[in-house]
């Protein structure tokens, strides 16, 4: 009996070609659920072909907020990593572990050779990574990674730790063709992100948003109101932060308790009540 729906969980490389060989046998299981990691450095990018042209290049992905002259860049999105080795409490992230294990990057080399095949088959001028963690956290990993994006002459834009950033990677980074990355602030309070998990202090964010600015980089904030453990003042907090900082773009959301994070399992634990 073939099921009317499947849900493949986990890494899918290997549970997709188990599906597709069911589907041939009449036997399609409701789920696939794949725990062992798959190492993404076994596989190839994915080749673009088969999909509509307009589907793979667009204009406005690179768009910035203050420079001009990037939004008819013809780009794609892409990612180049699975998986963030954090656990915030208010993230959805740490409830899928057993699938994603702290985080994989694909190896310098194939990074560079994805980009390259992009710019040749799809005339791809620009590329928004998608990953969670754009740039690695070890300072060894950070400069080669950067360092193979660089050379394929790609301008990109992505996010990142705002602990990530050092002087030397910020300035490796813009080298690298980066024009704008996105830092998930959250709060201006640092009870707030104790609370949370986020295992970032405001004086750091505060350090990174200006390296950021210092080498040419747009800096958009993410940032959330109405977070566990903000003292009644928290929108002043928050303005004098962003007039401080002065960051390009903040993206501004309200705190949401979501089924599978920390904060949704223990709501009593952050003074949530249910209703």
């Amino acid at each position: 009996m073939t099921s009317l729906y499947t849900a493949i969980l986990g890494d899918g490389e290997e549970s997709i070609v188990q599906a597709i060989t069911d589907i041939f046998s009449l036997d399609l299981k409701k789920i696939y659920d794949q725990h062992i990691s798959a190492d993404i450095n076994l596989y190839p990018y994915p080749l673009r072909k088969y999909l509509p042209a307009s589907s793979i290049a667009k204009k406005k992905l690179m768009t910035l907020t203050q420079n001009k002259g990037l939004e008819d860049m013809l780009s794609t999105t892409i990612i180049f990593s699975r998986g963030c080795p954090y656990r915030c409490a208010f993230c959805t992230m740490p409830s899928i572990t057993q699938y994603n294990p702290s985080v994989r990057f694909r190896k310098p080399e194939l990074i560079a050779d994805e980009i390259e095949y992009l710019k040749r088959e799809c005339r791809i001028e620009g590329i928004n990574l998608l990953d969670e963690i754009a740039i690695p956290l070890s300072r060894k990993k950070a400069i080669s990674h950067l360092e193979a994006i660089g050379k394929t002459n790609i301008t990109w834009r992505g996010q990142c730790r705002v602990d990530g950033i050092t002087p030397e990677i910020a300035k490796l980074t813009r080298q690298s063709g980066c024009s704008a990355l996105g830092l998930g602030v959250e709060s201006a309070e640092q009870q707030v992100l104790d609370m949370i998990d986020k295992k970032i202090k405001i004086e750091k964010a505060k350090e990174t948003i200006g390296l950021l600015k210092e080498n040419n980089i747009e800096a958009r904030l993410y940032m959330i109101m109405g977070a566990p453990g903000e003292s009644p003042d928290i929108v002043n907090k928050m303005w004098n932060f962003i007039v401080e900082t002065s960051p390009d773009l903040v993206h501004l959301s309200l705190f949401t308790v979501r089924p599978g994070t920390e904060v949704y399992n223990n709501s009593k634990k952050y003074g949530i009540k249910e209703v």
